[in-house]
């Protein structure tokens, strides 16, 4: 499946030369697409962080509403 270099019509360094900026494509590609699943995992952690605060927040209002009506 793999071919030896001196098989291929074309010279080496040309294929070298291709080979070398495809991957430097696909490592920039993918570092780009880490850093920004980096973004939306810290993005996510805050809403839910926000979210958890938020809900406590309105549990113990609920709680206070509730002791407010009872002693009405």
């Amino acid at each position: 499946m793999l071919k030896l270099i001196d098989e291929y019509k074309s010279p080496s360094h040309k294929i070298l030369a291709m080979l070398h900026k495809g991957r430097e494509k696909l490592r920039l590609k993918y570092s780009t697409v880490r850093g920004e699943l980096r973004v939306a995992q810290n993005q996510v952690r805050a809403v839910e962080s926000s979210r958890a605060i938020w809900r406590d927040r309105a549990e113990a209002a609920e709680k206070e509403l509730q002791l407010l009506k009872k002693k009405s």
